[in-house]
């Protein structure tokens, strides 16, 4: 077919059952599968997605976990070199406390006594808000945890009681620092109490 100016003109071919230029027949036919497939694509990126984000969320609780005994690891070692440190000043302290109390027993009837007792007693009261108290034994019963004998003396009391203590034991918190240094009891013999009482008579 020929135009005005002489030029031929290509007229498009009609394809049976299906209007030129209309394109609605062909989206009617494909669409429903192209759907399905984007459909079928989204959902293994959407699977692909979770399991990505369940991996990381794992990898951050392990790491969160792994911090925490790493935090928890710092804190002991810390409060051990703390307590370590702590127990080495005390411990060399004790050497001034026995020398006080000796200052105080030879002192007794100083009349400025007074005001070294106060001083005494605020250092120790400073000792003991760090953990530090004395062991008992004057009377009580010699234990080998808390007690170390130096001495044995015979007497009508139980055997193993504490009649003297010759220097004062400490205790730092839960730790033995110093054990009291005693004079226990032992048991009279038979031979002993006819002495006695000859000795009486």
């Amino acid at each position: 077919m020929k135009t005005g100016d002489g030029k031929e003109q290509v007229v498009p071919e009609e394809k049976p059952g299906a209007p030129v230029g209309d394109a609605t027949a062909t989206e009617a036919m494909e669409g429903p599968e192209a759907r399905e497939h984007m459909i079928g694509v989204l959902r293994s990126q959407l699977q692909a997605a979770a399991r990505l984000a369940e991996e990381r969320r794992e990898r951050l609780l392990y790491l969160q976990a792994e911090f925490d005994n790493y935090r928890k690891h710092f804190e002991r070692e810390r409060e051990m070199v703390i307590a370590l440190a702590e127990e080495g000043l005390i411990r060399e302290l004790l050497g001034t406390v026995d020398d006080l109390e000796r200052l105080l027993k030879s002192r007794s009837d100083a009349a400025d006594n007074g005001g070294l007792r106060l001083v005494f007693r605020n250092f120790m009261k400073t000792l003991e808000k760090h953990g530090l108290r004395r062991i008992e034994a004057l009377g009580k019963r010699f234990d080998p945890h808390y007690h170390e004998v130096l001495m044995t003396e015979k007497s009508d009391l139980e055997e193993g009681t504490i009649l003297e203590e010759l220097q004062p034991g400490y205790m730092l918190k839960m730790k033995v620092l110093r054990p009291a240094k005693v004079k226990i009891a032992e048991p009279c013999t038979v031979i002993d109490s006819t002495i006695k009482t000859t000795s009486g008579e």
